[in-house]
């Protein structure tokens, strides 16, 4: 696969389950053995920052201790942890562990190193799944802040609205491949996807996740609805209907595509050329 980012710019990664997408991230943060080269800046990938998905922290070990370990490493600076800490609410929480946290304090402990850091490369694996309202605000925040200081990002996620203002290229996977990669006008094709109305929405979107669609539910909304990453509305129809689960509508959406949220200073030289198998 190959693409391109350039500086404080944001390339979303798609695909259906198991199409790649973690895969891809792991590849670029030098996780995983490839052929091919990852070119940041003219060179080998550095100033590198990978925030994976609720992963990154010790079961065990209470989130001061996390917070300790992060500093000691110098990977962070403690004033902006200490900014991070009050950005996600985690105050309460310096003192548990994230065996005994739910789904979105475990996201928030895990987004606190990557993003209290100042990376030039910040590859994102689903960033906002299980954060609440006011997290959620939070997280899109200082993603924002951090592609206005011209940092180059890479992520997945099922955020649509905050990719859909804010990416200014789609890479598309299909089974480890690249099945397209656009920007620009191509956007509004890219990041389109089925929105469905049901009255089980975590049924519908378990269901068609097991069925190998990247489906979630979007619950940031008076009534929760499931969103699909596809362009086809009939094969998503019918494997809800295939599950015997109601389904009251659905219909094709696609999110409002901008270019990136700020310009980034011309004397900001930062990008990323990638050609990795």
């Amino acid at each position: 696969m190959q693409f391109r980012g350039g500086p404080g710019t944001l390339c979303v990664l798609r695909g259906e389950n198991g199409s790649g997408k973690t895969t891809m991230l792991r590849t670029l943060a030098g996780l995983l053995p490839h052929t091919g080269q990852v070119r940041y800046e003219g060179g080998t990938a550095r100033g590198t920052t990978l925030a994976p998905n609720g992963a990154g922290f010790h079961e065990r070990r209470t989130v001061r201790d996390h917070i300790r370990l992060l500093i000691r490493s110098r990977l962070v600076q403690r004033a902006d942890v200490e900014d991070m800490v009050d950005l996600l609410g985690l105050g309460p929480l310096l003192g548990q562990v994230p065996a005994r946290m739910s789904l979105g304090e475990r996201q928030s402990v895990a987004l606190l190193g990557p993003l209290a850091s100042r990376p030039g490369l910040l590859l994102v694996d689903e960033p906002f799944v299980g954060l609440d309202a006011s997290r959620w605000d939070a997280v899109a925040e200082r993603l924002d802040d951090l592609l206005r200081a011209g940092t180059t990002m890479v992520a997945t996620s099922h955020g649509a609205d905050w990719i859909g203002q804010r990416a200014a290229r789609a890479v598309v996977l299909s089974n480890g491949h690249v099945a397209s990669d656009v920007d620009g006008p191509g956007l509004a094709v890219a990041l389109r996807h089925v929105e469905l109305d049901v009255p089980e929405p975590d049924a519908v979107a378990a269901s068609l996740a097991a069925r190998g669609h990247s489906a979630w539910v979007a619950d940031d909304r008076p009534a929760p609805v499931v969103m699909v990453a596809t362009d086809r509305v009939d094969p998503v129809v019918a494997a809800v209907t295939a599950a015997g689960l109601d389904l009251r509508a659905a219909r094709l959406v696609s999110s409002t595509t901008m270019a990136s949220s700020g310009a980034c200073p011309h004397d900001m030289p930062r990008s990323l050329d990638v050609d990795a198998r």
